[in-house]
């Protein structure tokens, strides 16, 4: 087993080696000074400054040597800062009083990820969400629940963002109103690549009141899981209310679906610790159509 001596001098550098080092799992070797004892071989783990755990294997030197010592960053830290992605902001809105959707202006300084859940029905020619950052969002997962029910989920990394964002998308189509409905987040600190994904639906039943994404599992720890919901009335009367989910998510922004008025869209997020298989429940208050979406990032 390798001395205190050594993991204190080891320790010392890793402060500097793992600045920045969240976004992958390098390695890198650190040169021990000239030892005044001999060392014996071992391995171990060390913690730096930032709450990174690195390993370690060194060899056994003679007295009166420098040495070379490989350590890698463990995959338990790989990927996501101590504390993991956090909320930066919400916004909703829905198109009842006319074919746009525009969410009120919200700060998303700070956000190196947006979400768009997006619901709406037939009639529109959806191309994805706008915002006033005019930035470029990727389809993540799509899905329907009928023939004139429809739901996706888009996301942009490193967005343009400013201290008055809005979000917004058009759901009219040869004048006729398609009744959408956005939920946007933003999050920090989340990566920079979409990990899993998976997406369902209710179908023909236009009287749930519970709708799962379908089942990921993540291939790293501590990463971001968002998932979309998409809701459609399917009778008169119909609206939706006290939409939540379980599976420690967290709810991020409701927009309400009202039958013959608007579709409903949500969002909420999780940040796992160890890598498991996730399919968190949505539920509401009155049966309508459901869809939902999972998305995890690192």
């Amino acid at each position: 087993m390798k001395s205190l001596r050594f993991a204190a001098i080891a320790a010392c550098a890793l402060v500097a080696l793992a600045q920045g080092a969240w976004a992958a799992c390098p390695s890198s070797t650190l040169t021990i000074p000239f030892q005044t004892a001999a060392e014996t071989a071992g391995t171990g783990n060390l913690t730096d400054s930032a709450g990174n755990a690195w390993s370690y294997s060194a060899p056994a030197v003679p007295a009166g040597t420098s040495f070379g010592v490989p350590v890698t960053l463990t995959p338990a830290t790989c990927g996501t800062p101590p504390g993991g992605p956090t909320l930066v902001n919400k916004a909703s809105c829905t198109s009842a009083s006319g074919p746009i959707c525009r969410t009120p202006p919200v700060d998303m300084t700070g956000a190196k990820l947006i979400v768009v859940a997006t619901s709406y029905g037939t009639g529109a020619v959806f191309t994805g969400p706008t915002d006033s950052s005019s930035n470029a969002y990727a389809l993540g997962v799509t899905t329907s629940g009928t023939a004139s029910a429809f739901l996706t989920c888009d996301y942009v990394f490193a967005p343009t963002v400013t201290n008055a964002m809005t979000f917004s998308g058009n759901f009219s189509s040869g004048g006729a109103l398609s009744y959408g409905a956005i939920s946007a987040a933003g999050f920090s600190a989340a990566g920079s690549s979409l990990d899993q994904k998976n997406s369902a639906n209710s179908g023909a039943t236009g009287t749930a009141t519970s709708q799962l994404p379908g089942s990921i599992t993540p291939t790293q720890p501590n990463e971001l899981v968002v998932a979309c919901l998409g809701l459609s009335p399917s009778a008169a009367g119909g609206s939706s209310s006290g939409v939540a989910i379980g599976s420690g998510y967290t709810i991020d922004g409701v927009a309400n679906a009202t039958y013959g008025v608007t579709e409903g869209a949500a969002l909420a997020h999780l940040v796992q610790g160890t890598a498991a298989a996730t399919d968190p429940t949505f539920n509401w208050t009155t049966g309508m159509y459901g869809m939902a979406g999972v998305l995890s990032f690192h």
